[in-house]
């Protein structure tokens, strides 16, 4: 074997390694960026099926103020309206319910990017399964 041989595939197959990486960081970076999820959001929640009889059917709506850090996602989160089977209210200034949002952004190439929520503390009944379907609409400003 020739040892300028080796040498020269030694060195493309370094060169075209980098070049590879450096695109690949490149289109995540440019093409594929994480979504701005940051600032105010409306959140409402829908409970389908629930253990619990007085949440069945249950629409709550929340307001949260998010930030980004990296893929991490972080903010409070405030009950502004409940409509159950107690009635509809509003709630206002120190009647509304605090809580923390934390969660993460889950990168999806091919697909859309999923934002996992860890952990909302919230007001719920402990220990009753609860389940519900949610959408997230960013408030107009």
């Amino acid at each position: 074997m020739d040892v300028e041989i080796i040498a020269s595939n030694f060195v493309s197959t370094i060169a075209g390694g980098l070049i590879l990486a450096l695109l690949f960081f490149w289109m995540r970076e440019n093409i594929f960026p994480l979504p701005r999820v940051m600032g105010i959001w409306y959140f409402e929640v829908h409970t389908s099926k629930t253990a619990y009889i007085p949440y069945k059917g249950m629409i709550l709506r929340y307001t949260a103020m998010l930030w980004r850090e990296g893929n991490k996602i972080q903010g409070t989160v405030e009950k502004i309206y409940e409509d159950s089977s107690t009635g509809q209210r509003e709630f206002v200034g120190k009647n509304r319910t605090r809580g923390i949002l934390e969660g993460y952004l889950e990168k999806k190439y091919f697909l859309r990017t999923a934002f996992t929520f860890m952990s909302w503390k919230k007001d719920m009944v402990e220990n009753q399964q609860v389940i519900t379907t949610s959408r997230l609409i960013p408030i107009k400003t």
